[in-house]
């Protein structure tokens, strides 16, 4: 958001950075509320100063680590 007679001037800014390289199978990315948008969560906000210094995280999309969870829902009988 600007103002035409102060367009340098920011008044609200982008809420996430993400960089992305199609021929790559990794994103960039930085989330000024964390990893969770829940401001009740004790992770959020636990992005704010990778943000301010403009930063970004390493997330690769090929590989599974040992801590990602999987959700399967199944119909019941």
């Amino acid at each position: 958001s600007y103002g035409f007679w102060n367009p340098f001037f920011m008044r609200v800014g982008p809420s996430m950075r993400l960089v992305a390289d199609m021929k790559s199978d990794v994103l960039y990315a930085a989330l000024p509320t964390g990893n969770s948008g829940n401001m009740f969560n004790p992770h959020y906000r636990d992005m704010v100063a990778l943000f301010q210094r403009g930063e970004l995280i390493e997330v690769p999309l090929s590989e599974k680590k040992a801590t990602w969870k999987k959700l399967v829902l199944l119909p019941s009988n």
